[in-house]
């Protein structure tokens, strides 16, 4: 027997999902607002700092603006290539980490300074709720290592790898440099501290080793709760 097609009930599971349709697209607008803000805040704070720099003398308190201008404006490179993306989606991790690395590179003039700066990146794109931490904590590393590593020196590499193995991600920050300091390791300065925050928030295990240089590296685990 053949009938009428049943009309759809208030409360169906077809008006739920569009109603959570909905509520997604509005989140997602005021998410693309916020980032808005942010990434114009960056950009504000950065030239700021520049016309501070322009003013000032002192050596030792332009090293300190620098410094800030260069983390602010890689921060920013961060956010203009990765906020776009859902926490769900998956970032390809070469174009990521080498666009950050070359932003770092101009900033902190490493080719003016005769520093080689290498990446290596093997395996697939990463969830981005993994790679947005990971991208800051190169941002950290690579621009310590371009800032303090090198001091006496005329020339150096940075290296810099990503790789996947099995259900983990070892990313590596090394240099041949001067080797960081116990007096920096004490001190745990805003770059070291936030890498450590962030390797605790991705549950992963961070390795430091001040052989021939200064290595740190992160295994991080893929599955969350690992």
């Amino acid at each position: 027997m053949h009938g009428d097609a049943l009309p759809t009930p208030p409360g169906s599971a077809d008006e739920v999902i569009d109603d959570l349709r909905r509520q997604l697209a509005r989140q997602d607008l005021r998410i693309q607002e916020l980032q808005h803000r942010a990434l114009s805040g960056s950009q504000a704070v950065a030239r700021q700092l520049g016309s501070l720099l322009s003013e000032l003398r002192d050596p030792a308190a332009r090293a300190v603006l620098e410094e800030a201008r260069s983390r602010v404006e890689a921060l920013g490179d961060i956010h203009r290539t990765l906020a776009p993306r859902p926490a769900a989606e998956y970032v390809e991790m070469r174009a990521s980490l080498g666009d950050l690395c070359a932003a770092l590179s101009r900033a902190l003039d490493a080719n003016g300074r005769d520093i080689t700066l290498r990446l290596t990146v093997t395996g697939p794109a990463l969830p981005a709720r993994i790679a947005v931490p990971i991208c800051l904590i190169a941002n950290e590393l690579v621009g310590n290592a371009l800032r303090f590593a090198f001091r006496g020196r005329t020339r150096g590499t940075v290296s810099v790898v990503l790789r996947t193995a099995g259900d983990r991600v070892m990313f590596s920050v090394s240099d041949d440099g001067v080797g960081i300091s116990e007096r920096t390791l004490r001190r745990d300065d805003t770059g070291l501290w936030l890498v450590r925050q962030l390797a605790s928030e991705l549950g992963a295990i961070l390795d430091l080793n001040r052989d021939d240089g200064t290595s740190i590296s992160v295994l991080i685990p893929l599955s969350e709760g690992a």
